[in-house]
C-alpha cells in the first residue's frame, strides 16, 4: 500500500504549490511584478456563488437554479492520500475541492476504484445515504464488474481508521455545512440537518432561497463527482451514470439532469412530491418544514427535476419504503419525457431492497454504461378499471420465456408507508394475468402487478450473497375517491388470522433469511379489537425448547398515533401442537408506552433453537411446520352472549333483541321487530334461512342489528335440516303467509341464507318470485349433486338416488333460476375461494353464470384464502348489509350522470357533485391538465399517462375506441358535455389545433356514439374568450358554438348555454379585457348551478331553459 499523498495534476500543479517556473524567468522579473504577482495569488479564493441579495434574484424552477452553474469551472484540486491494488483492481482514496462558499473551500472524500486493465471504462458516481459513509468494498466490487466509481464521502463521516486513523483526509465542508450534525460530521455548524430554504449564519445566501438547501450543496458535490469521472484516464466520459441510496437516491434525482448522464437508478430515495400529505392522512409529508413550500417545490423536490431528465431510469426500492414513498415513485416517473424506466420493489420491506432488486443495478449499468445488452424487459402494460362494485386488473408480461411467476397486489390503505399489500387471486388467459377485487366506497384502491423473471446464470452481488433472479413492477393504478373517508375501514370485514403459512411467507419479508417481518396487522380487513388475544400455534417437538422473539414497531403512521418499538421473547418447549397466547401488555417497551394491536406497522418473529443457539430459518418451507398460526383471537370469557340479546330457553340459539316466539305449522319460529314501528304500515324484513337447526347464532347478530337499527324485522323458522323439499317449501309458505298477513310484514321478504339453508332460500323463491325482494347467500349451497351429493340428497327427498337423479332439475336450485331472472330479482352472495365442502365453481360461480345469462343482476364477493368456517367476514360484511338495506326499503339507484369537459369543467365539477349529492351518482372525465378518471383507467395516447384526454373533441376521437368502452361497459342516466377551447387553440403560426370543420365532424361522431346508449344527452357551449387571451383570440368560441349549434340542431341534443352565464355575470366587462379563459370561483358556482338545474330537470321530463 502507498500512503503517499499526491495531488493529481490540474493544469499540471505538483503539491499543491505555485506552477514550476524556470528560476532564471524569475530572477529577471522585477521586485514590482514579483510583489505584483504575490498579492494576486494571496487573494482569497473567488466564492463559488455569488450571494442572492434581492427577492426577485431567487430562481423560481430548477432549471433556472441550475442554468449558470458550470461544475467544470473551478479545478477540482484532486489529493490521492491512499492507493492500493488488488485482484485485478486499483483502489484510491482521494479528495476534490467541491468549491468555495463563503470565503472557505469545501472538500469531499471519496474512494475512487477502477478495472487494472488499462482501458477507458464506463463508471458511475455513488452518492451513500443518511447516517452512512463511503464504502471501498462497493467500489472494489463494482470495479470487478468492469465500472470505475467514486464512491462519495458526502456525509463526512470518518473514513475506514486503518486509512486515515486521525481522520486528517476526510471530508472538510468549510464555512458551509450540508451534513446531518456532529453525530456524524466532527466539524459540523449545526446541531442537525438543515432541511428549510431560510438563511442562517452558513448559508450561501443571506435571504430565503433554494440554494441554502443541504440538498443543493450535495447537489453540487455530486455534479463535481461526475466532472472527477470525466478527466480520469481510466474512465470513458461518454459512458456516466449515477446512484445512491437513500438521501443518496434523492441526490441522484437532483443529479439526473445533467446531460453528461447515460442512465440512473436511484435507490429508496428520489420521489418527488415529498411535501404533499397521504390522502386523507395528516402530517404525512415535510410540507410543515418550509415557509415557502412553493419555492421548494420548484427548486428542491424530486419532483422538479423529473421532467428534465432525458436518460433510462432504473428505480430501485421497497414496497414499503419511508423515504421513497411507493405511489411518490410512480407519480415522478409519471413526468419523465420518455417511457424508459423500471420500477423494482422488494414486496412488504422498508428501505431494503432485497437480491431480486440489486441484481437491476448491475444489469442497467451493464445495459446503457457498458453497452452490452441485458433484454430487461419493458415494464409491463397493464390496465385497471371498476364496474359493479369490482375493481379488475389486468396485466401483460413480455419475455415470457424467462418468466417466473406474476404477482397481482392491491390495497385500500393511502399510507404508502405502513399499508399491506393483499395478494389477489389471480388467473392466466393467454399472456394476460386478470384478477379482481371488492371496491369499498370512501376508500381508494392501489393495484400494481410485480413480474419475477429468471436470470440465464446466478449473480453475485455486492455483499457476498447470489441470485437467480429479478423483479420487475408494472405501473401502479390508484383510484381514490373524492368523498374518501378512512374512518369506512372500521366497517369492513374482518378476519384475527394473521396467517397460517398455508400459502407460505408471501405476505411477510426478511433481511437476514431466519427472522421474518410482516405489515399484516395494518390489513384494514384484521379484526385488532383491543379485546382480542394474540395467539401464536406452534408444532413442537419433544426436548426442543424454542426461544421466541417478537418484535414490534410501531412508527410512520402520521398524525401523531406512532407507538414506538415493543418486544417480547421467552422460552417456549412442548411436544406437538402448542398455543402461546399473548395481550397487549405482555410485550414491553422502553418508554413505558402501552401496545394497540390496531397501532401495529411491522410485526416480527424469530426461533432460536436452545440447545444449538442456531436460529431457525423461517424462509425455509420446512421451518412453516413449527410455525403454523398466527391469529388474533376472541377472549371468550368476555364473548358469551352478546349483551341485550336473546336466548331461548334449551334451544342453544341466540336471537336478536326483544325477539317474540311463534309456532307456524308445527315448528318454531321467532320475529324481532324494530323500535318505532307504525302500526299503519308495513314492515320491511329479513328473512333468514339457516342451515343448522341450531341457528341463528352469535355470528348472525351483526347483521341482524344492521337490519332493525334501520327499520327491517328480522324472522326465521326453523325447519329441522329440510334440504329445500317440498314438504319444507310448503312450511316456508305458511310461514310467509302468518308474517304478512297477522304480523304487519311486507310482502317481499329480503331472504338470507347461510350454507344448505341456501337450497332452501332457492327452492321456494324459485316458486314465489313475487314475494322476494332479493337474495343473499353466505357461501350458500345452490347445487344438491355438489353438496350433500346425489345419495344424501335423494334421502332427504325421500327418494333412490336412480329416482332423485331423474328429477333433480326440478329441485336443484341452479336448475330453477328462470322465474328469478324474469322477476329480475337480486342476488348477492359471499363465499370463499378456498371452500372445499360448497366449492364456489359448482355453487356461487355456476349460479352467477347462468343467472346473468338469463338477464338476472347478480353480484358474488370472493373472499380470498377463506373456506366453509367461522370467519367473522362473511357475516359481518357491510357491502351484504347495504345490500339487504337497499333493497328491503326497495331504495331506488340514483341516476347515473357522466360530465365531461375541458379546464372550465374542472372549476365548477366541485361545486356541482355537491349540488347534485344524494340526487345522482356523478362520474366526472376531465382533461390531462390534472382531472383523473374516477371510474375507470385509460392510456393516453402518448402512452405516458393513466388517463384520458378529454379536454378537446380532437383528443376524444384519438381514443375513441376506450371511451366507446367506457360507455359500453358504464351506462349512465345523462351525460353533460363541452368541448372547445382546446379544439380554439391556435399555435405559433395561428391555425386552430382543430379547425371548425373538423370541430364538426369530430363532435358528430360524438354525439352519435353519446346517444347509442340510451343516456339523455346534454350540449353545454364554449364560454367566452377574452381579449387578450394569448392562445385562443376573442370571440373565436363564437364560431364554434355556432358549428356545435348546428350538430346539436340535427341530433336533436339540447343546448345548456353556458355563455350566457357568463356574460351576465357583473364583473364579465372587467374579466373581459383580461388574458385568462377561466373564472373566479362565483362564477363556477353561477355555472355548477345552473348545470345541476338542467341535470336534474332530465330526471323530470323537462328542459330547463336549454336549447335546441
Amino acid at each position: 500500500m502507498n500512503h503517499s499523498e499526491r495531488l493529481v495534476p490540474q493544469n499540471r500543479m505538483n503539491n499543491g504549490s505555485l506552477p514550476n517556473v524556470k528560476r532564471t524567468m524569475l530572477r529577471s522579473i522585477d521586485l514590482f511584478s514579483f510583489f505584483s504577482i504575490f498579492c494576486v495569488l494571496a487573494l482569497p479564493a473567488k466564492d463559488t456563488f455569488s450571494p442572492y441579495t434581492r427577492a426577485d434574484e431567487v430562481p423560481q424552477s430548477a432549471a433556472a437554479l441550475w442554468k449558470s452553474y458550470d461544475s467544470k469551472a473551478e479545478p477540482l484540486e484532486v489529493k490521492v492520500h491512499h492507493e492500493w491494488k488488488e485482484g485485478g483492481v486499483v483502489s484510491r482514496l482521494v479528495s476534490f475541492k467541491v468549491g468555495t462558499f463563503k470565503g472557505a473551500g469545501a472538500r469531499i472524500a471519496a474512494y475512487y476504484c477502477f478495472p487494472e486493465n488499462g482501458k477507458k471504462n464506463p463508471a458511475f458516481v455513488w452518492s451513500h445515504g443518511g447516517g452512512q459513509r463511503a464504502d471501498r468494498r462497493r467500489g472494489h466490487y463494482y470495479a470487478s464488474q468492469g465500472f470505475a466509481t467514486i464512491d462519495i464521502n458526502w456525509l463526512g463521516r470518518p473514513l475506514e481508521a486503518d486509512l486515515d486513523p486521525e481522520n486528517k483526509w476526510g471530508t472538510d465542508w468549510g464555512a458551509v455545512d450540508p451534513s446531518q450534525g456532529p453525530r456524524f460530521y466532527s466539524k459540523a455548524l449545526r446541531k442537525g440537518w438543515k432541511r428549510s430554504l431560510q438563511a442562517d449564519q452558513y448559508t450561501i445566501d443571506p435571504i430565503a432561497s433554494p440554494r441554502n438547501a443541504n440538498w443543493f450543496l450535495l447537489a453540487v458535490a455530486a455534479r463535481r463527482a461526475i466532472t472527477f469521472l470525466e478527466e480520469q484516464a481510466e474512465v470513458d466520459p461518454e459512458r456516466l451514470g449515477f446512484t445512491g441510496f437513500s438521501m443518496g437516491g434523492t441526490i441522484t434525482s437532483m443529479t439526473a439532469t445533467d446531460p453528461r448522464l447515460k442512465a440512473v437508478a436511484p435507490f429508496v430515495g428520489g420521489a418527488g412530491f415529498l411535501h404533499i400529505d397521504f390522502p386523507g392522512i395528516p402530517r404525512t409529508s415535510i410540507g410543515n418544514h418550509f415557509k415557502n413550500p412553493g419555492l421548494y417545490q420548484k427548486t428542491i423536490d424530486p419532483s422538479a427535476y423529473w421532467p428534465s431528465v432525458k436518460c433510462p431510469v432504473m428505480f430501485i426500492t421497497s414496497s414499503n419504503d419511508f423515504h421513497s414513498a411507493f405511489a411518490r415513485i410512480y407519480q415522478s416517473m409519471d413526468l419523465l419525457p420518455h417511457q424508459n424506466w423500471r420500477v423494482t420493489s422488494n414486496l412488504h420491506a422498508n428501505h431494503g431492497p432485497g437480491p431480486e432488486q440489486w441484481v437491476l443495478l448491475n444489469l442497467w449499468f451493464q445495459e446503457h454504461l457498458a453497452g452490452r445488452e441485458q433484454n430487461i424487459p419493458k415494464t409491463p402494460p397493464s390496465t385497471f378499471k371498476i364496474e359493479n362494485g369490482r375493481a379488475h386488473f389486468s396485466v401483460i408480461p413480455s419475455s415470457l420465456d424467462r418468466l417466473v411467476e406474476t404477482e397481482i397486489y392491491y390495497s385500500y390503505d393511502p399510507n404508502c408507508v405502513t399499508r399491506f399489500w393483499k395478494r389477489a387471486s389471480a388467473t392466466r388467459e393467454g399472456d394476460t394475468w386478470k384478477a379482481n377485487f371488492k371496491v369499498h366506497s370512501q376508500l381508494p384502491i392501489y393495484a400494481f402487478a410485480l413480474c419475477r423473471y429468471r436470470l440465464a446464470q446466478a449473480e453475485p452481488l455486492e455483499r457476498g450473497n447470489t441470485t437467480t433472479s429479478f423483479t420487475l413492477n408494472s405501473d401502479l393504478h390508484t383510484h381514490i375517491p373524492e368523498d374518501i373517508d378512512l374512518g369506512a375501514m372500521t366497517r369492513l370485514p374482518k378476519t384475527g388470522l394473521v396467517d397460517d403459512f398455508s400459502k407460505g411467507i408471501g405476505s411477510w419479508s426478511s433481511r437476514d433469511q431466519s427472522s421474518i417481518r410482516t405489515y399484516k396487522f395494518q390489513d384494514p380487513e384484521l379484526d385488532t379489537s383491543a379485546e382480542r388475544k394474540l395467539a401464536l400455534i406452534f408444532n413442537l417437538k419433544k426436548d426442543q425448547p424454542l426461544l421466541l422473539g417478537l418484535g414490534v414497531d410501531s412508527k410512520f403512521l402520521g398524525n401523531g398515533r406512532d407507538l414506538g418499538s415493543f418486544n417480547h421473547g421467552r422460552r417456549i418447549e412442548g411436544d406437538g401442537p402448542t398455543t402461546i397466547t399473548l395481550t397487549p401488555a405482555d410485550f414491553k417497551n422502553k418508554d413505558g408506552n402501552a401496545l394497540e394491536w390496531s397501532g401495529i406497522t411491522t410485526f416480527s418473529i424469530s426461533l432460536t433453537d436452545q440447545k444449538t443457539k442456531q436460529k431457525i430459518k423461517l424462509t425455509d418451507s420446512n421451518a412453516w411446520q413449527v410455525l403454523r398460526r398466527i391469529e388474533l383471537v376472541e377472549d371468550v370469557k368476555k364473548k358469551a352472549v352478546p349483551g341485550g340479546l336473546s336466548c331461548k330457553k334449551g334451544s342453544g340459539k341466540i336471537f336478536p333483541p326483544n325477539s317474540k316466539f311463534l309456532q307456524v305449522a308445527g315448528h318454531d319460529a321467532y320475529l324481532a321487530l324494530p323500535e318505532g314501528v307504525d302500526a299503519g304500515q308495513k314492515t320491511p324484513w329479513l328473512w333468514y334461512c339457516p342451515s343448522d337447526y341450531k341457528l341463528p347464532g352469535k355470528l348472525e347478530q351483526w347483521m341482524m342489528k344492521q337490519c332493525l337499527d334501520n327499520g327491517i324485522a328480522v324472522a326465521g323458522i326453523d325447519v329441522k335440516g329440510d334440504f329445500g323439499t317440498p314438504a319444507g317449501r310448503k312450511i316456508f309458505t305458511a310461514f310467509h303467509k302468518e308474517l304478512t298477513e297477522k304480523h304487519g310484514l311486507t310482502k317481499k321478504a329480503c331472504m338470507l341464507a347461510r350454507s344448505y339453508g341456501g337450497t332452501q332460500m332457492y327452492n321456494w323463491a324459485a316458486e314465489h318470485p313475487e314475494s322476494v325482494a332479493c337474495l343473499a347467500g353466505i357461501y350458500p349451497v345452490c347445487n344438491l349433486a355438489s353438496y350433500p351429493g346425489l345419495k344424501s340428497a335423494a334421502g332427504k327427498y325421500g327418494m333412490s338416488q336412480e329416482e332423485f337423479a331423474k328429477e333433480l332439475k326440478s329441485h336443484n336450485p341452479i336448475d330453477r333460476l328462470a322465474p328469478l331472472a324474469k322477476a329480475k330479482v337480486p342476488i348477492y352472495h359471499n363465499t370463499g375461494d378456498v371452500d372445499t365442502l360448497v366449492p364456489p365453481m359448482d355453487n356461487s360461480f355456476l349460479v352467477e353464470k347462468r343467472y346473468k345469462s338469463l338477464g338476472g343482476p347478480m353480484t358474488v364477493t370472493i373472499f380470498e384464502g377463506q373456506g366453509h368456517n367461522y370467519w367473522t367476514g362473511f357475516f359481518e360484511d357491510q357491502a351484504m348489509a347495504d345490500f339487504i338495506i337497499k333493497h328491503a326499503k326497495n331504495q331506488k339507484n340514483p341516476p347515473k350522470v357522466l360530465i365531461i369537459g375541458d379546464s372550465i369543467f374542472g372549476g365548477y365539477s366541485k361545486a356541482l357533485i355537491d349540488l347534485l349529492e344524494g340526487k345522482a351518482e356523478v362520474t366526472k372525465l376531465g382533461a390531462v391538465a390534472g382531472y383523473r378518471i374516477q371510474k375507470e383507467t385509460f392510456w393516453h395516447s402518448r402512452g405516458t399517462a393513466k388517463y384520458l384526454d378529454f379536454g378537446s373533441a380532437k383528443a376524444c376521437i384519438v381514443d375513441f375506441e376506450r371511451f366507446a368502452k367506457h360507455l359500453e361497459d358504464t351506462p349512465y342516466d345523462v351525460i353533460h358535455f363541452n368541448f372547445g377551447l382546446n379544439d380554439i387553440f391556435r399555435g405559433r403560426n395561428g391555425a386552430w389545433h382543430n379547425p371548425v370543420d373538423q370541430y364538426a365532424k369530430d363532435l358528430a361522431k360524438i354525439v352519435t356514439l353519446l346517444k347509442t346508449h340510451g343516456a339523455k344527452v346534454i350540449w353545454a357551449n364554449i364560454t367566452p374568450i377574452p381579449a387578450n387571451a394569448p392562445h385562443n383570440p376573442e370571440d373565436d368560441e363564437l364560431i364554434y358554438n355556432a358549428a356545435a349549434a348546428k350538430v346539436m340542431k340535427k341530433h336533436g341534443i339540447p343546448i345548456n348555454d353556458l355563455h350566457s352565464v357568463v356574460t351576465a355575470w357583473d364583473g364579465y366587462a372587467e374579466w373581459k379585457k383580461g388574458n385568462d379563459v377561466h373564472f373566479p370561483g362565483a362564477v363556477y358556482s353561477k355555472l355548477a348551478e345552473k348545470i345541476a338545474g338542467v341535470i336534474l330537470a332530465k330526471f323530470q321530463g323537462s328542459e330547463d331553459s336549454t336549447e335546441k
